[in-house]
């Protein structure tokens, strides 16, 4: 099996800005802060409008507010801590008299002198988290110190006020989704996850699980398009992993055949898959630290091994790889020579290879084609056996 230890398979590439925009109307109209205080704004401070984003897009509608429900348990658990009676203050304001009270360092954060400042909440909102250090801890580090509530009620109250719930009951989610641009799961890169006009074929997996970080729950970057297979296996974990939006496994450490029964799998002959396996081949790390290498390595092992399984999963594409020499075979030398000179100058090596496979295997189409990382290596694999 997979000889070393593991990641996610391929990196979340940038969004663009009117995604992030469109997102910000979403968290808008769930979160209970003054929506102008979250609206995304232009360089003169004023609120994009909804149309502007999506002016031509039809049947595409603005999401409408949901509305907190003040006769729960938790909305009156609030007023209580906070000393407030029902109705008796806005929204807002109730949040914000419990986070100086009971979690300081998030008030710390998002607030100066009583006024909550827009650009760090929209940090909280848009940035990958691992660049939000004071604010990476779970619900019990965010509380302003021991005993002053309980630890269960303070996850709850936050859980209520950054609330995946009424984020995700936007009818019009799944088209959020499709706009995020993420076609295949990262974490596994072998299933299409892009929803289709009636079933939604991913999830949104919480990177920092909404339960222990509520803080995180309506994140963008902490939110990752993930195939369903991939989401349930990692919500039975705490185990570290690569973070999508920053890491991947590197490209010099490659997936490779080897060979343990035969070579005839080098020409694709039917019925060899028993004759290797796939590993991943990794590459000396000098340019890491002693730490960043263990981290490295702990993130690889966990990824192929007790998170996602991918070892076992990755030996279940040996009929594909079979393909991708038997593809060679026929495209040798001998029949691309074969060829008119013009039909064989009209495509570049790149394009050939995409031809060869069906599909584009360059590194910035990893995030939209199935296996195309497995693709590709194996393909950089098949050149230089050539080159041999």
């Amino acid at each position: 099996g997979i000889e070393t230890e593991g990641a996610n398979v391929i990196r979340i590439p940038p969004y663009p800005e009117w995604v992030e925009q469109e997102y910000l109307y979403f968290v808008a109209s769930a979160l209970p802060f003054w929506k102008n205080e979250i609206l995304p704004k232009d360089k003169n401070g004023n609120v994009i409008q909804w149309k502007k984003i999506f002016g031509g897009k039809q049947g595409y509608r603005m999401p409408q507010d949901s509305k907190i429900d003040r006769d729960s348990v938790i909305y009156k658990t609030i007023c209580t801590l906070c000393s407030a009676k029902k109705d008796e203050k806005s929204d807002a304001d109730l949040i914000r008299l419990f986070l100086k009270k009971y979690v300081r360092k998030l008030y710390v954060f998002l607030y100066v002198q009583d006024n909550l400042q827009e650009e760090k909440l929209k940090i909280l909102l848009l940035q990958p988290i691992s660049t939000i250090p004071e604010l990476d801890c779970s619900a019990d580090n965010l509380l302003v110190e021991e005993g002053t509530i309980n630890k269960d009620e303070c996850r709850k109250v936050l859980s209520f006020v950054f609330s995946y719930e009424r984020l995700s009951s936007h009818r019009n989610l799944d088209r959020l989704i499709e706009h995020m641009g993420v076609d295949v799961c990262p974490y596994c890169n072998r299933f299409l996850i892009r929803p289709t006009r009636n079933q939604r074929t991913g999830q949104l997996d919480h990177f920092r699980d909404k339960v222990n970080y509520p803080q995180f729950a309506v994140s963008l970057r902490n939110l990752v398009p993930s195939c369903t297979v991939c989401n349930h296996k990692k919500s039975k974990q705490s185990k570290e992993i690569f973070y999508p939006y920053m890491e991947e496994i590197l490209p010099e450490d490659q997936f490779r055949t080897e060979p343990i029964g035969g070579f005839r799998y080098l020409l694709g002959e039917a019925g060899s898959c028993g004759e290797f396996k796939l590993t991943l081949k990794q590459t000396e790390k000098s340019g890491m630290s002693q730490q960043e290498r263990e981290s490295y390595q702990k993130k690889i092992e966990n990824t192929f091994g007790t998170v996602f399984d991918l070892e076992e999963l990755y030996q279940q594409q040996k009929e594909y790889v079979l393909m991708m020499f038997r593809q060679n075979a026929i495209w040798g030398a001998p029949y691309l020579e074969s060829l008119d000179e013009d039909v064989r100058t009209m495509f570049t090596e790149e394009e050939l290879d995409g031809i060869r496979y069906l599909r584009s295997i360059a590194p910035e189409n990893y995030i939209h084609t199935p296996l195309g990382r497995l693709t590709h290596d194996i393909n950089e694999e098949i050149k230089l056996l050539k080159q041999d």
